[in-house]
This record gives C-alpha cells, sequence and structure tokens, in this order.
C-alpha cells in the first residue's frame, strides 16, 4: 500500500511541476526560433528590395499586426524610410513576447 501511495505523490507531483516546466520551455524554444526564422527572411527581403519599399512596409505590418515589431535603422540611428543608397548598412532590430534580437544587412544591389 505505501509503495502505491508513494508512486502516486511522485505522479502528481511530475504532473503539477515538472510536465508544466518543460511545456513552458518548449514554448519560449518555438517562440524564439520563429522570431529567427522571421529575422533571416526580412533581412534577405530588405537586401533585395534595397531598404524599405512597398513590399517591405507590407510585409512589417503583417507582422505588426501578429506582435512583432520590426525597426529599421541606419548606421547613424535613424529610422529607414525609404530606400537606401548602395553600399549603406541597414540595422534591423526585433522585439517578439520580451525576446529582441537584431541583425544587420548591406544594400548591394537596388530593384527599381
Amino acid at each position: 500500500m505505501g509503495e502505491k501511495l508513494g508512486f502516486i505523490k511522485i505522479l502528481l507531483i511530475a504532473v503539477v511541476f515538472v510536465i508544466p516546466i518543460f511545456l513552458l520551455v518548449f514554448k519560449t524554444q518555438v517562440d524564439n526560433t520563429k522570431l529567427l526564422n522571421v529575422s533571416v527572411e526580412v533581412q534577405q527581403l530588405v537586401s533585395a528590395e534595397g531598404g524599405l519599399s512597398s513590399k517591405v512596409s507590407k510585409v512589417i505590418s503583417e507582422f505588426e499586426k501578429k506582435g512583432l515589431q520590426i525597426e529599421l535603422k541606419d548606421a547613424a540611428g535613424n529610422r529607414v524610410n525609404g530606400k537606401v543608397d548602395v553600399g549603406e548598412d541597414v540595422y534591423i532590430t526585433y522585439k517578439y513576447k520580451g525576446a529582441v534580437t537584431s541583425n544587420k544587412t548591406t544594400i548591394l544591389k537596388r530593384k527599381e
């Protein structure tokens, strides 16, 4: 009888404490993976478009509806409001559910 009671106690502890912690860690990992995947895709899009084009603006506004904040800045820290010159760097900052990441892309060519 004592063995069954001990097993039930351990099982309850696992269900109440351990499993929710694992689920929280898993959810955080999934959110961070999504953020990193989006950051790579947006970086490639900004590089291909040559800065903040209408296509990039549309993508950013779609992500903002989902809670992801994306900011594009130049080397001086000013917001990018359009296409930038070839050879300039664009710094992109992403904020999503408390996680923050950033990356940089250099504009090598521009679509006209």
